[in-house]
């Protein structure tokens, strides 16, 4: 017993230096198996960076309580495909032709720059193009709007690794994120592994700080430690409401040895005025590696940006005070002659 304590206390220690925070067990063999996650989650980052991916999401949506007319209002479909490969992320969305909208729309960041293109059949136009490296408010702002808004929801739905929006590893790193209790758990013939936590977060997109409390993340150690379901209570700190979301995954689909979930559904309940919100995601993988040159706008038919080129943004301000420069000594050259 003083040995299985002693291990019990080192284990902690080792995952306070890893995580920063404290960790709870409910029994002595807990020790084990909260370092057998540990090691499984030092690995996750590394996966998901390397990771390339095509896939095709269908997403129906159903709200019902206050506020919705009718028992239960089912939203229109939604589709859209993401790409990734490696750092390299873009979104097609296909837009409702009812609406007399684009049929399409291609949003993509390279990491060089981030543009939109929409086509209405042959005919394609730019949207926008942004370049990145430069003004630190755009490059934020680009950032935001593909991990939370235009990819965000995809990835961290479809990718095991990945909860509330982040990838598990990055959350188990952060002080703000507290493991309760780590335990094995039976269910339809399956050992899985529950863990519970809490976590203090912060959206940037939307300004707001939030807390998660009741959590559990359910993994699959025969899956390759996948999170196949999850719940917990999300309590905005900045504007007051609360609801409890819950996730549940079926996984059958695999990119470059990385299992995909092909089947996700999320409903979000509101405690206060008894709303739900449920989406149902269904998803294809559609490659396992999408070619480089879909990333950049030749590959439809735009023109590589060349910003190095432009003449101002090199030597634009070299000219104007050379020329106030030569301006002046004109000037001075002038007034000694007379």
């Amino acid at each position: 017993m003083v040995l299985l304590s002693a291990m019990r206390d080192a284990i902690c220690l080792i995952a306070i230096a890893i995580t920063g925070h404290n960790c709870a067990y409910a029994s002595e063999d807990d020790a084990e198996l909260m370092t057998e996650f540990l090691k499984q989650v030092a690995g996750m980052q590394s996966r998901l960076e390397s990771l390339d991916l095509n896939i095709r999401c269908s997403v129906v949506r159903e709200r019902s309580g206050e506020g919705v007319s009718g028992p239960d209002q089912k939203g229109t479909l939604r589709e859209f495909e993401i790409a990734k490969r490696g750092q390299l992320l873009f979104v097609l969305r296909n837009i409702d032709e009812k609406k007399d909208r684009p049929k399409s729309l291609l949003k993509c960041v390279n990491g060089q720059y981030a543009f939109a293109v929409s086509r209405t059949g042959e005919t394609a136009s730019l949207q926008y193009l942004e370049r990145l490296g430069v003004d630190t408010a755009v490059d934020n702002r680009v950032l935001e709007e593909s991990e939370q808004r235009e990819f965000g929801a995809a990835l961290s739905n479809t990718c095991g690794y990945m909860t509330a929006g982040k990838v598990l590893a990055e959350l188990v790193r952060s002080k703000d994120f507290s493991i309760k209790k780590i335990s094995r758990r039976e269910a339809n013939g399956k050992l899985l592994v529950a863990l519970e936590f809490e976590y203090l977060g912060h959206d940037v997109l939307h300004k707001e700080d939030y807390k998660l409390t009741e959590g559990e993340l359910i993994l699959d150690p025969a899956n390759k430690w996948v999170v196949t379901a999850s719940s917990w209570i999300y309590e905005s700190l900045t504007r007051g409401y609360k609801g409890r979301l819950t996730v549940q995954r079926d996984f059958e689909g695999m990119a470059f040895d990385l299992p995909i979930a092909t089947k996700v559904i999320s409903k979000y309940e509101d405690l206060d005025i008894k709303f739900v919100d449920k989406e149902t995601w269904t998803v294809e993988l559609k490659r396992a590696e999408v070619p480089e040159e879909e990333f950049f706008l030749p590959y439809y038919g735009f023109p590589e940006p060349q910003f190095e080129r432009s003449f101002f943004e090199k030597w634009g301000w070299w000219l104007i005070v050379g020329i106030l420069f030569l301006a002046t000594g004109c000037w001075l050259t002038m007034r000694r002659a007379r």
